[in-house]
């Protein structure tokens, strides 16, 4: 059987292409890494914003056609040779996206941060999808390997099983699980460049290089890059869980129960305070930074365990939900309802967001543990995804769905008791903290709605630890 010279340039491109199933084969892949490369957040963005995967059908959600967010079509060509291509020839046509000259307006910032005109490496990742009509039949990742050309050897078929796998990661999961930084490291380019073995021994260079190694090796250690080493190090950043869908919400056990006002508050903050652009991004719709609803600064110092509450970012944090604060005022009646002014725990939620400019960058829920300290293991990030299905609710729907029942939970009477104590905890990632049992006991005889929680020394006539909040 002969075969032509284009069936033979098909079949030759078919078993070039390598196809990626797993996010340790994209982790393996080297795609998209190291900074500032932009690959890995196009490729989330493209799967979560872009693709939508129903009955083993995965469809496009933008119009490539049209040029939506920098799209344009792909010719299928290794320079100018028409025989020879990147991809399998179809009847169907290529688009390809990442050309951040092209979208950097419209893509959204977390894809296009990183790019600097003057850095090469910043806009070299791109996708290429196979589209029939509205179906996506193929895609694609690749880089460039000089202005002109793409690199065939570094090209890669996603898989629906992996763009699947990406949808169901946060964005900082997703990066985490497919960092490779420190396997560039060991590279033998890497390493004959870093220990300058083309020096002479005993020179200035080589020493300076082992040096080099020397301490990227040891903040890798620090800081946990290298799993499984000898060298430990109390870790002075807490972990943050992550909520995606109600259901983890209502989980975390955030708000509940009367009279707290957490998820009053995080209804408000999801419908008001907050609004989504076309790239997905969160707009501020209040003004954190002027203090409007009560919003105050948020230093995010270590606490008495040497731990910080949050990650240590480029923006200010703001926290909202003291209801005690003047301004606290301006927020609905309906999250303000149930405040008492007494020593019970109608004043203990609290929402923080960091704030880039206009935009927030990222949203927490927590309470407080006791004067001047927020609850480590009970303090968790909320996504876009879960704070876009909170605005798809009303109110009455949202509280429903959270299971809260309101002060019908104490229509018979009840009392809260909080014992104090050391929790047993490790050297582990989990900070040592003060655990506050709070337990629903059923009472026999009449109580006050205004339900006194006893702390430590505090008399019951003083006002509650959460009214004294020092924390800025």
């Amino acid at each position: 059987m002969i075969l032509k010279h284009s069936q033979l340039a098909y079949f030759k491109a078919l078993s070039m292409v390598r196809t990626l199933n797993e996010l340790a084969q994209l982790k393996k892949s080297g795609f998209g890494q190291p900074h500032p490369r932009h690959g890995r957040n196009l490729l989330y963005w493209f799967a979560c914003d872009c693709v939508e995967i129903e009955n083993g059908r995965m469809t496009i959600q933008c119009s490539p056609e049209d040029g939506d967010f920098g799209f344009h079509k792909f010719h299928n060509r290794i320079e100018d040779d028409d025989e020879d291509r990147l991809l399998p020839r179809h009847n169907l046509p290529y688009y390809e996206v990442g050309n951040l000259r092209d979208g950097v307006n419209k893509l959204p910032r977390y894809v296009t941060e990183h790019y600097k005109q003057s850095k090469k490496d910043s806009n070299k990742d791109r996708i290429i999808v196979c589209l029939n009509d509205s179906t996506v039949e193929r895609i694609y990742v690749t880089e460039h390997q000089d202005n002109c050309t793409f690199d065939q050897s570094r090209t890669y078929r996603i898989s629906q099983g992996l763009i699947q796998t990406i949808k169901n990661k946060t964005r900082d999961d997703f990066l985490g699980k497919t960092n490779n930084y420190m396997d560039l490291l060991f590279r033998p380019q890497c390493l004959k460049r870093a220990l300058k073995l083309d020096e002479p021994e005993g020179s200035c260079c080589r020493i300076l290089g082992l040096v080099s190694i020397f301490v990227v090796l040891f903040c890798a250690c620090l800081y946990g890059f290298i799993p499984n080493t000898t060298f430990t190090w109390k870790m002075s950043l807490a972990e943050v869980g992550t909520l995606n869908e109600m259901a983890q919400l209502k989980s975390s056990g955030f708000g509940h129960r009367w009279p707290r006002h957490g998820l009053r508050l995080l209804h408000w903050f999801a419908t008001s305070c907050v609004s989504f652009d076309d790239g997905n991004e969160m707009l501020a719709v209040c003004s954190p930074e002027t203090g409007e609803y009560g919003f105050h600064y948020y230093k995010n110092e270590y606490d008495s365990d040497d731990v910080r509450l949050l990650p240590e970012v480029d923006f200010h944090y703001y926290v909202v939900g003291n209801l005690r604060y003047p301004k606290a005022r301006d927020l609905p009646g309906y999250v303000r309802k149930d405040f008492t002014g007494n020593t019970d725990r109608s004043n203990m939620d609290r929402i923080i967001v960091s704030l880039d400019d206009e935009w927030f960058d990222k949203v927490y829920i927590t309470e407080h543990i006791n004067e001047s300290e927020y609850d480590i293991n009970r303090t968790y990030r909320i996504t876009r995804g879960l704070l876009m299905i909170i605005r798809r609710l009303t109110l009455e729907e949202f509280l429903e769905e959270m299971g809260y029942q309101g002060d019908r939970m104490y229509s018979s009477g009840s009392s809260v008791r909080v014992n104090p104590h050391p929790s047993n905890t490790t050297d582990n990632a989990t900070p040592r903290k003060q655990e506050i049992q709070i337990d629903m006991e059923s009472q026999s005889s009449d109580h006050s709605m205004d339900i006194p929680i006893h702390m430590g020394n505090h008399p019951a006539s003083s006002r509650g630890f959460w009214d004294y909040c020092t924390i800025l």
